[in-house]
């Protein structure tokens, strides 16, 4: 209830209000009084209302429920710098709720006022708001976008080079958060961002360091910012940083920037020129640090802040971060993380030829398959075992590998269940028995193929593909590939063709033209009743299927029991109407429809005209004339139940040395021409003729 005051100069004007205390218990009350226009009002109501929307979520829901929100907005552009304030603060403080940030992101003018806010606003609490609202947002994509259209990465650069940690720590989180979306890394370049957020990396808060390196992670996906970030010497900033024993909980989120810088060349040989490469090699053969015991020896920060003693909230934040439980802490990493992220870095830089030959100087073979003794945790050794595959693309590498026992450290893993590790040996396999006999057979020797052949029925796609690749290569030996062949591998290859998967049939189609040399494997091929599958794989819609299975189709077209198999099933139509596409169309395919008119004489005369010199005319050869590409041809004995007619005469040919001529003029004629063809197609002819029909 409100009371009058008393009045203490005498008599109040008449133009005037007497002053009134007002006390209410309702929100709904408060939210009301922000529409006052006396500032003085607004001011006090809104002081109380960020006061009750700190306290829970279920108040944020409700002041958003009595329209708080239009009202805050329209106060953020008042003219009276406390109203902003405290508006600046609600919206920030509401923000963190998921139906607030909902309706915030209906309104359109929403983003732009706050970069407007930030542009123009010079108040430390307003600007730590505004930023801790926009880090809300751009947890949504679409906000990302909106984030980065408007123009917001320009002052959030600027906020990060204040002073204040909570508005360095609100601003940085919002960068990295947008530079999950691609665009946003063009203007973070734009913007010249990269030197003040490695000066974060001097930051006395972790978390500000771990969004930091979120950030610099993020955009070193890009090549343009991996070029910049190397003439801010990158390598060098990495090298100090991974030395330092005090920053040890972050190392993990260092290297992860390391693995993306490495994807460009000349990264890598800074980083060895400074020591780096001996340092990040160190990462994998020192001793695992035991987590509790890590924890122990964790830096402890002051949350002190200069200024009105206001705690930090960044101090605060952290604070948190270190008391919860139950949840991977992601500024705090055990070393098998960091081990597991150098194998990845490993990995990554032995794509290129130049950094294999850094990487083998330093004997990092060696160092990894350590890595696979003992038991160390399934994702560290898959990252490892895909950085031996890798770097096994070099030939000295992959002999060192064999020469150090690493067939055997890997077939150890044979029995595993776990699908990472299964992927990582796929990938290793496929590229030891690339070009190497020798390994092939001492793959075969010891097994290792029996766990090929169970790999190709993994769910997952880049197992059976690299499996696949592995057996392949194996085949290219004559010995290897009848062992294979006897194993039942064909009709696993074939089963492979029922995928879902494109680069899993393709793969496959080319692995079985690579057996399909063997007279064994053609007869298996057979016995499978597989040429129907093999003719719908051209109704792919994948350009690499078509072509593998036309590359199928000139292989075993080579054998004529097959080729005739093929035809009789509608091959050459299936090839015809592949070689009339202009989008489908191929080399192989060519090859394999030419393959097929060799046994189809009279086919390929009528499309193409044309019978090579080395093409050998035998019984039962007709000749229609010139099709069209899009023609049919029939039979000979569909040709000869057709009735009579003035069209061009169709030829049969017997190449012996007696050649009848048979001409009808009748129907009694056109009945015995009916039986003369009977008789071909029976048995055909006993003696040389050419039998004019029609």
């Amino acid at each position: 209830m409100g009371r009058k005051l008393k009045n203490l100069d005498g008599v109040i004007p008449c133009d005037l209000f007497e002053k009134l205390l007002l006390e209410s218990h309702q929100v709904a009350t408060v939210v009301l009084m922000l529409d006052s226009p006396e500032d003085d009002v607004v001011i006090r109501a809104g002081c109380a209302l960020f006061q009750f929307s700190e306290k829970c979520d279920e108040n944020k829901v409700t002041l958003l429920e009595l329209n708080a929100i239009d009202k805050l907005v329209r106060l953020l552009q008042n003219d009276e710098r406390k109203i902003r304030r405290f508006a600046a603060m609600i919206i920030g403080s509401m923000s963190q709720h998921a139906d607030v940030r909902k309706a915030l992101r209906k309104r359109e003018e929403t983003i732009p006022l706050l970069i407007r806010l930030l542009f123009w606003e010079d108040d430390s609490v307003v600007q730590e708001y505004v930023t801790l609202c926009m880090s809300s947002l751009a947890v949504d994509y679409s906000c990302k976008h909106h984030l980065c259209y408007y123009g917001a990465m320009e002052p959030l650069i600027q906020c990060i080079q204040l002073t204040d940690p909570d508005i360095q720590k609100n601003s940085i989180q919002t960068i990295a958060l947008m530079l999950q979306d691609y665009p946003s890394r063009k203007c973070l370049r734009e913007a010249n961002g990269f030197e003040p957020i490695l000066n974060l990396l001097k930051s006395e808060y972790p978390v500000i360091q771990y969004y930091a390196w979120i950030s610099l992670q993020l955009a070193a996906e890009d090549g343009e910012n991996r070029c910049i970030l190397r003439d801010l010497k990158i390598a060098r900033i990495l090298m100090d940083y991974l030395i330092r024993p005090e920053t040890s909980d972050l190392h993990v989120f260092a290297i992860m920037v390391l693995v993306n810088c490495f994807e460009s060349q000349g990264i890598m040989k800074d980083f060895r020129d400074y020591g780096g490469l001996q340092r990040l090699l160190q990462f994998i053969t020192e001793v695992q640090i035991n987590p509790e015991e890590e924890k122990k020896g964790k830096r402890e920060k002051s949350p002190s802040k200069t200024g009105a003693g206001k705690k930090s909230r960044a101090a605060a934040d952290e604070g948190e971060r270190q008391k919860s439980k139950g949840a991977v802490d992601p500024g705090i990493t055990v070393m098998p993380d960091i081990k597991e992220q150098v194998a990845k870095a490993i990995m990554l830089a032995a794509r290129n030829p130049d950094n294999l030959k850094m990487l083998h100087e330093q004997d990092t073979e060696s160092k990894l398959m350590h890595l696979l003794v003992g038991d160390r945790g399934p994702a560290l050794q898959a990252a490892a075992i895909l950085a031996l595959g890798t770097m096994s693309d070099y030939s000295v590498i992959r002999e060192n590998i064999v020469k150090h026992d690493g067939l055997d450290l890997l077939a150890k893993f044979v029995k595993t269940d776990n699908a990472e590790l299964i992927e990582a040996l796929s990938l290793a396999y496929a590229n030891f028995t690339k070009d190497n006999h020798t390994i092939c057979g001492e793959m075969l020797n010891r097994g290792i193929v029996d766990q090929l052949l169970s790999m190709i029925t993994n769910p997952r796609e880049t197992t059976v593909v690299c499996s696949v690749m592995a057996l392949n290569n194996i085949a290219n030996d004559e010995s290897s590939r009848s062992e294979l062949i006897g194993r039942g591998i064909i009709s696993n290859l074939v089963e492979l063709l029922h995928s879902k998967s494109c680069l899993v049939q393709t793969k496959t189609l080319m692995s079985l033209a690579s057996f399909l040399v063997d007279s064994e494997a053609e007869k298996q091929m057979m016995e499978s009743g597989c040429i129907e599958l093999l003719l719908s794989m051209f109704d792919s819609g994948d350009e690499s299927v078509i072509e593998a299975a036309s590359w199928v189709v000139f292989v075993m077209a080579a054998n004529e029991t097959i080729a005739a198999d093929i035809c009789s099933k509608g091959g050459l139509a299936v090839l015809r109407r592949i070689q009339c596409s202009t989008s489908r169309r191929n080399p192989f395919s060519e090859l394999a429809l030419r393959k097929l008119f060799d046994f189809q004489l009279s086919a390929k005369y009528a499309f193409t005209g044309i019978i090579d010199s080395d093409n050998l005319i035998v019984d039962l050869f007709y000749d229609t004339g010139r099709l069209k590409e899009d023609g049919q041809l029939k039979t000979v004995e569909e040709y000869g139940s057709e009735p009579i007619n003035d069209k061009r005469p169709i030829l049969l040919v017997n190449p012996r040395p007696q050649i009848v001529v048979v001409e009808t003029h009748s129907v009694h004629e056109v009945s015995v021409v009916h039986e003369v063809v009977e008789k071909v197609s029976k048995t055909a002819l006993g003696v040389g003729s050419v039998s004019k029909l029609r």
